[in-house]
């Protein structure tokens, strides 16, 4: 996990190759190709489906994982040997399977190693995650994976909603007061679905981290709360969780959303003109 975060840290400070993103067939540049298959092998292995019980023996476990990283560098093999730096993006795999696959070994050679216990974080079986974007349409009319929601879609605004930047957010810490409301409201685990799932999750609260990363998301608990970031720097809340931020921050009405603000002039001011 923190090996995803560190390259997806690295990746979107790299200056895309020229014309990139602007015109049919675009390539990505050497230095990107050396970074982000390291992120998505990390992504691939934390997807592996693996619950232990209490007769799982250490063993066990690391074999999962060692596996885990093969197969995930297996799939990926394929797809990054088509790219016009396909040698550049199969190296940087490579050698992020190395470092993954030494780390494991590297447990496995220390069986008395004290280690921290995980917080929770389970991948969603299918049936799990239809049956929760099913309880979100009825309840919110989100339409599921693969759409959008309040402000970007068409959808009519839900009913007591916020939406705020995502530099309004970090600005005003949100996110620590994400973590006072779950704690206020006794949230020990969340749901977390993605647009581009799977994977979707169940997690410890202290794993939330809502802010936007390649996949829009909503987090939940339950019927009463959900919180939606989009690709547009756009954090929406309904529900409790809207009631919450009214009552911790009582200009919150009048900092509404206004768009991605990607010129200068518009740039943390928040305004919506």
């Amino acid at each position: 996990m923190t090996q995803h975060a560190d390259w997806i840290g690295k990746y979107i400070h790299v200056k895309p190759a020229a014309g990139n993103y602007l015109s049919p067939g675009w390539t990505y540049s050497q230095e990107q190709c050396n970074i982000f298959p390291r992120f998505r092998l990390a992504e691939a292995v934390l997807i592996r489906r693996f619950v232990p019980d209490e007769d799982t023996s250490l063993d066990d476990a690391l074999r999962v994982a060692q596996e885990a990283g093969e197969v995930a560098y297996s799939a990926l093999s394929a797809e990054l040997a088509s790219l016009e730096n396909g040698a550049v993006a199969l190296n940087a795999l490579r050698d992020q399977l190395g470092s993954y696959s030494s780390f494991v070994l590297q447990a496995a050679r220390q069986p008395n190693i004290h280690v921290d216990p995980l917080p929770y974080r389970r991948v969603l079986s299918g049936a799990e995650s239809d049956e929760l974007w099913q309880m979100l349409s009825e309840q919110w009319q989100i339409r599921g994976p693969g759409y959008g929601w309040f402000p970007l879609s068409d959808d009519p605004a839900p009913k007591g909603a916020l939406t705020f930047h995502e530099e309004l957010w970090e600005a005003r810490d949100g996110g620590e007061l994400l973590r006072d409301f779950l704690a206020a409201e006794h949230i020990d685990r969340c749901f977390l679905l993605r647009e581009l799932g799977p994977p979707n999750y169940e997690l410890d609260a202290v794993l939330v981290n809502f802010t936007y990363d390649g996949s829009e998301k909503f987090l939940f608990a339950g019927r009463d709360w959900v919180l939606y970031s989009s690709h547009e720097s756009s954090l929406t809340q309904a529900g409790r969780l809207a009631a919450f931020f009214r009552e911790t921050w009582p200009d919150a009405d009048q900092l509404s959303y206004g768009g991605p603000f990607h010129t200068p002039d518009l740039r943390e001011t928040w305004s919506t003109q």
